[in-house]
């Protein structure tokens, strides 16, 4: 394809971005995945740290106890929580784009606070910081690449999500193990800095833009990124003359709600938090190529399925090898652990907040993922705190038979309750959401 004609007095940039490709809506997302790697960074921040912090040789004043790495290791999740219902209202109230700088200054602050932390209590509250800005990235990165994309190659920049939060682990998995405590946290901080370099030619989503009334500006950002205008902007938003209260009081919008929450009790309960907190990555840019060929309804029942069925073949080799003889078959639970993460990264764990953000119209999509959000930490939360505990209690094959058991609910409730939304625009998703509620309304009367 040919580059457009620059005007007289535009960049370089700008006519490059108004030429026909595709690249304008890659650099966009790789750029704001930048938040979403340094939620990877976190997530890995302690597993190569934490023996080193509690030996002789620790970089702080002294060796810190099991107790203290303990809460090291769950701060993040309060803060995480609290930043969910911030994020939220920030993404309704002042938009997408300053949203996203907004995510990234508690993450430069957090790691400024770990290069030059000495006690545990500068590390408190770093990492109170980290699960602020990890919302951040979890509600905005989405949103904002899912209103910048073409409907085409939506559902493949969207995924990319998963995968850039696994190079961040990566990352902290290797580069803590050996670089110096100082350097390790200004490396994490030199991908913040990168994306501050860059925030000011991000522009505001058109989605969010056109919600607004903004027309023409969106129109602007469109043929920057590639993307054709009008036809776009009339099926990418909603009735902007509506009320917020009148958007949130529909019944299209709890249906999409009920999906949204269903979806990620799915993606918590499915057996993948307590492993990953302990966990190296296990995602690739598989899963966001296949959200681009494949239907989201598609990938999230296959995944569920394969999950489901490597938890039962776990549950029975756990229960038999105290019983019966088991030395021939030593590899089924590492075959069946590594099907298993493939079944999880190649569908639930990158399409859920694919089909999350894609449930709504941009005018709901600050609050609807506050309460999607809200409610996955809270599961996660619940899950990796008393999954020891339990396991105590219980054995291990009684609690993978019930992860099973929750992903055959997961795939059940995908079946019957979850719309395809590939290729389809917000518009379109939330009138389908509306024709399928009519319908069952009528199917309740008739009765």
């Amino acid at each position: 394809m040919r580059y457009a004609r620059q005007s007289d007095g535009s960049s370089q940039f700008d006519m490059m971005c108004t030429a026909p490709k595709l690249w304008p809506q890659y650099l966009l997302t790789v750029l704001c995945n930048l938040g979403t790697l340094s939620f990877g960074l976190h997530s890995g921040w302690l597993a190569p740290l934490h023996l080193r912090l509690m030996s002789a040789d620790s970089p702080l004043e002294r060796p810190l106890t099991t107790e203290e790495i303990s809460w090291i290791g769950s701060i993040p999740a309060v803060s995480f929580l609290l930043g969910t219902f911030v994020f939220g209202c920030l993404l309704q109230k002042v938009g997408r784009r300053p949203s996203a700088l907004l995510a990234v200054a508690p993450n430069i602050l957090c790691f400024l606070v770990l290069m030059l932390s000495h006690n545990v209590y500068m590390i408190y509250a770093a990492r109170f910081l980290a699960g602020f800005t990890a919302a951040g990235a979890v509600l905005v990165t989405p949103v904002y690449v899912n209103e910048s994309a073409g409907e085409d190659i939506r559902g493949f920049l969207c995924g990319l999500s998963a995968f850039f939060v696994n190079i961040g682990v990566l990352i902290s998995a290797t580069a803590g193990g050996y670089f110096p405590y100082w350097l390790f946290n200004a490396i994490c901080l030199s991908f913040s800095l990168v994306f501050v370099a860059f925030y000011p030619w991000l522009p505001e989503t058109p989605v969010f833009l056109a919600s607004r009334g903004k027309t023409k500006e969106a129109s602007e950002v469109l043929k920057k990124l590639g993307r054709e205008t009008e036809p776009e902007l009339a099926t990418e938003t909603g009735d902007h003359r509506k009320g917020l209260r009148d958007l949130l009081s529909d019944g299209t919008f709890t249906r999409s709600l009920f999906l949204g929450v269903g979806v990620m009790t799915a993606h918590q309960s499915s057996a993948d938090a307590p492993p990953s907190s302990r966990t190296p990555p296990k995602s690739s840019t598989s899963p966001a190529a296949a959200c681009r060929r494949a239907g989201r309804k598609f990938l999230l029942m296959a995944s569920l399925i394969v999950m489901g069925t490597c938890l039962c073949i776990l549950s029975v080799f756990t229960f038999l090898r105290n019983r019966c003889e088991t030395d021939g078959f030593g590899w089924v639970p590492a075959a069946t652990i590594f099907v298993y993460m493939i079944g999880f990264s190649s569908g639930i764990g990158s399409v859920s907040f694919v089909l999350v953000t894609e449930l709504f119209l941009p005018e709901v999509r600050g609050i609807s993922g506050a309460v999607c959000g809200a409610w996955a930490s809270i599961l996660g939360f619940v899950s990796i705190k008393f999954f020891p505990v339990v396991a105590e209690q219980v054995s291990l094959a009684c609690i993978l038979a019930a992860y099973a058991v929750f992903c055959s609910t997961g795939t059940l409730f995908a079946y019957f309750f979850v719309v395809e939304t590939r290729g389809k625009s917000s518009r379109e998703i939330v009138d389908l959401l509306a024709r399928k509620r009519t319908e069952t309304d009528l199917e309740m009367r008739g009765r």
